[in-house]
């Protein structure tokens, strides 16, 4: 089999402040004039409103800009603050379609980002796969575990964190098209989400036979995550209700059970994706197509509410979603919301402020799962894309990123 060398990133976050909060940048008075104005109706979002008045939902930036920019000397119209969160009432400037154009291409939406503050240390490992789909560290962040394609099939494979040799450890059945991984709270066990084959599975990290979980039958599981409560292993996991097939967030003992606990499921969930749980059992959904137009949403999830924490955002695929160790900020793997770059968009959950890391990441096409170690303050982040013959199509060439964070800084 042919091997070649790729590299992994390690993205030191040298984060010293808080986030602050997300705010664009204001045009110049003058740079944009109103085709009309716009009141601001219930279940309005600004991606909705760009494809009533464009045509197309990436173009909101320009009501965003326009709007802020008028606002500079006339405050009948509003500030926005924040992209995802506009309320009824509120008075927009459309552009007309030429001052759309020009705004849209600005992209002054965009959350601030987070490259000021990395540092990037290449790491050289052999590679034997094509594609990962989504990646987890053990406990320590010493190996990395990741799901791919390979010219073999697709399986299970795993990398130093450090570099070397990449090890096939399942290929092909029982797995039909794994995606999800993550691991076990002593590191000991594998957890596969194979949405094809309607299971979860259980491995020893060290490879042998995947066994399908029990009571996870049907659920065509896709995002998961593992955490210990009362001394037991949990898994938490996205996918399908098997008794109506609707979208849904659940929860299994690694031990196996006759049936999944239901943590929600229908609307608003449409595709949901990435797991993420705090320590005080609040979860936290990313899903991919909840905004419509195929654009993503987060969810909070806590007892019987849920509610969206960010919306109209390109998600990755599979999209990841992960929590800092202090439960401060959780991480979402993303794609630029007009060109195919992929991003790893940071939530401040305590204010909803966004960023965003595109430094390295941005150099590729396809952004994939994300997870954090259960012990480190430490991360990795699969890049998904595809190229014309199967390849990563992707800049880097680097298709999993070890992103650490070397303090603890307040938001981390």
């Amino acid at each position: 089999m042919r091997r070649f060398t790729i590299s992994i990133l390690a993205l030191a976050i040298l984060l010293a402040l808080a986030i602050p909060a997300m705010a664009a940048p204001p045009l110049q008075e003058g740079q944009a004039s109103c085709a009309e104005d716009y009141t601001v109706q219930a279940n309005d979002w600004l991606s909705k409103l760009a494809d009533k008045f464009y045509g197309d939902v990436l173009a909101f930036p320009a009501i965003f800009a326009a709007t802020n920019s008028m606002a500079q000397t006339d405050a009948s119209y509003a500030t926005i603050a924040n992209a995802d969160l506009i309320e009824p009432g509120w008075k927009l400037c459309i552009p007309s379609p030429e001052d759309a154009q020009m705004l849209a291409a600005t992209d002054t939406t965009s959350a601030p980002t987070l490259n000021d503050m990395l540092n990037i240390v290449p790491i050289e490992q052999t590679r034997i796969f094509d594609v990962p789909f989504d990646v987890t560290p053990d406990p320590d962040a010493n190996i990395f575990y990741f799901t791919a394609s390979s010219p073999d099939g697709i399986g299970v494979f795993s990398v130093p964190a450090l570099g070397g040799d990449t090890v096939a450890l399942v290929v092909g059945a029982p797995f039909v098209a794994p995606k999800g991984i993550a691991i076990n709270t002593d590191g000991q066990q594998l957890v596969v989400a194979d949405p094809d084959a309607g299971n979860l599975f259980i491995m020893p990290i060290s490879g042998g036979t995947p066994v399908a979980l029990p009571g996870s039958a049907g659920t065509m599981p896709k995002g998961l995550e593992v955490i210990n409560e009362g001394g037991v292993d949990q898994v938490y996991f996205s996918g399908v209700d098997p008794s109506d097939g609707q979208p849904a967030v659940l929860k299994l003992s690694l031990t196996g059970s006759d049936a999944p606990t239901i943590i929600a499921k229908g609307e608003p969930l449409v595709e949901p994706g990435g797991i993420a749980i705090t320590k005080a059992g609040v979860v936290y959904v990313a899903d991919r197509a909840a905004s419509g137009d195929g654009l993503g949403s987060v969810f909070k999830i806590e007892g019987s509410r849920i509610e969206a924490i960010a919306s109209d955002f390109r998600a990755g695929d599979p999209v990841g979603a992960t929590l800092t160790l202090d439960d401060a900020m959780l991480l979402v793997s993303a794609m630029h919301p007009t060109e195919q770059r992929a991003q790893v968009l940071a939530i401040e959950l305590a204010t909803g402020a966004q960023q965003i890391v595109t430094k390295v990441v941005g150099e590729n096409a396809g952004s994939g799962g994300v997870h954090r170690a259960h012990n480190q303050n430490i991360f990795v982040w699969a890049d998904s894309s595809i190229g014309p013959i199967g390849r990563p199509q992707s800049a880097s060439s680097n298709p999993i990123h070890h992103i650490s964070v070397s303090a603890q800084p307040q938001g981390f």
